[in-house]
């Protein structure tokens, strides 16, 4: 079993892209890819142009599942979910 590894970030920089400097306790399939993040943000501006996908919760179901780019581009969905 491997233990999970959690790095606080407390700035935008610090979300790692195309990390290649992996610590060496971490697993060799880690550096050939981008680990997904979970994002859970109130700036949801900052956080989806940060993102590459997007997923909209509403009382638990998937609403939307898309990319960020779809969301900050589509008004409707941004005013009913996001209230951008």
């Amino acid at each position: 079993m491997t233990d999970n590894v959690f790095w606080p970030l407390q700035r935008p920089e610090d979300i790692p892209k195309n990390q290649t400097n992996w610590p060496t306790f971490a697993p060799p399939q880690w550096q050939t890819f981008t680990p997904p993040l979970t994002i859970v943000e109130q700036n949801a501006v900052a956080a989806l142009n940060l993102a590459d996908r997007a997923v909209i919760l509403d009382t638990g179901k998937v609403v939307f599942d898309g990319t960020a780019k779809e969301v900050l581009d589509n008004e409707e969905l941004r005013h009913e979910y996001l209230a951008i």
